[in-house]
């Protein structure tokens, strides 16, 4: 079921987006991309084995990665305030408007994230679906987010405020 959708979703992407400009000058930064995935990658290695009856939290190799994932993240956002090309520009969060659809965003995807866990389990447990007909309920949402989503964008486009680029 996965990969019929998956190729929609390229079809899509491939006829809707405009080319991509090319970007001649510009420099990955590796350190960055490094530090950020071995952090990311320590710190939820360290949060799916802490509730583990095999580790626990108190478990030395369970604190080695939260602690270990914690220090690259730190190391990670002072290394991309110096870097000249950071992977992430820290300096957009000083946009009050951009820092609350941040923070807004994230929200959103926690209280989605949260009922993508609950909902499968009420579904297939208390309502008895077996797990095709719960994938099936579960796939209205994102289908009618990608409905909607690009009238959305193009009912918004020119409403930019003064002083943003529409």
């Amino acid at each position: 079921m996965n990969v019929p959708i998956g190729l929609l979703a390229i079809w899509r992407a491939w006829t809707i987006l405009p080319e991509s400009p090319k970007v001649t000058n510009q420099r990955f930064d590796l350190v960055g991309a490094g530090l950020f995935l071995i952090g990311v990658t320590a710190l939820l290695t360290g949060l799916d084995f802490g509730p583990e009856p095999r580790y626990g939290w108190d478990h030395t190799l369970v604190i080695g990665l939260l602690s270990i994932g914690a220090i690259l993240l730190m190391l990670f956002l002072f290394w991309e305030m110096r870097v000249r090309e950071p992977m992430l520009r820290l300096s957009l969060f000083r946009i009050r408007p951009y820092t609350a659809a941040i923070l807004a965003a994230f929200c959103g995807f926690v209280a989605s994230g949260g009922n993508l866990f609950i909902i499968p389990f009420f579904l297939q447990q208390l309502l008895g679906l077996n797990p095709g007909q719960a994938g099936l309920i579960l796939l209205a949402g994102p289908l009618t987010l990608s409905v909607v989503a690009p009238w959305v964008a193009t009912c918004l486009v020119g409403l930019a405020p003064v002083g943003y680029p529409a």
